[in-house]
This record gives C-alpha cells, sequence and structure tokens, in this order.
C-alpha cells in the first residue's frame, strides 16, 4: 500500500552519512539543497508528531482513500514462517553491507 520513506524529522546529514553518499556531496551546500527537495512531516506541519499519530492518519487516509477498514488480528503460521525467510536475508551483514 505504501512504499517509500515517510520522514517525520530527519537528521539531513546524518540521513546522507548513513546512505553512504560520498563526503564530496556532504558539503553544507549539499545539504542545504538537500534540505529544499526533501520534505518531512515535521516541516509541513510546524510540530512533530509522534509515530502513533503518523500511523493512526495513514491507516485512516487509507481507510478513507480505498473505502475500507482494518482489522487487528494474529499472524499466520504462513506469515511468520515467510517473515522469518525475510528476517535471515535483510538482517544478514552479507546484504546490510552490500551497496
Amino acid at each position: 500500500m505504501q512504499h517509500g520513506t515517510i520522514l517525520i524529522d530527519p537528521d539531513i546529514r546524518l540521513m546522507f552519512e548513513l546512505l553512504r553518499v560520498s563526503p564530496e556531496k556532504i558539503t553544507d551546500k549539499f545539504i542545504s539543497s538537500a534540505y529544499e527537495r526533501v520534505t518531512s512531516i515535521k516541516r509541513e506541519l510546524g510540530e512533530k508528531p509522534s509515530f502513533e499519530e503518523v500511523k493512526e492518519a495513514m491507516r485512516l487516509g487509507f481507510e478513507e482513500s480505498f473505502g475500507i477498514s482494518f482489522e487487528e488480528g494474529e499472524l499466520s503460521s504462513e506469515e511468520i514462517s515467510l517473515a522469518e525467510e525475510l528476517k535471515e536475508k535483510y538482517a544478514s551483514s552479507e546484504w546490510l553491507m552490500k551497496r
């Protein structure tokens, strides 16, 4: 339903350092330029919402947009098994250090 990053209140400089952007690009000019192109929920609202507030707003937005309602429940054994497979792949050092 949603694929991408929803920034609540990012530290732009740290974000680019962790994403392994070359040091040449992590200059004040680049960071200022990125800040102009990248927004966040805090920047748009003028205040930082909690994670729970963002989660609830997204849930309500999806329900309203698609005319559905979500129900909380337990994961099936198949979903748990798939999650374990994905965890093995994406938590591995090999995958995390791959670029």
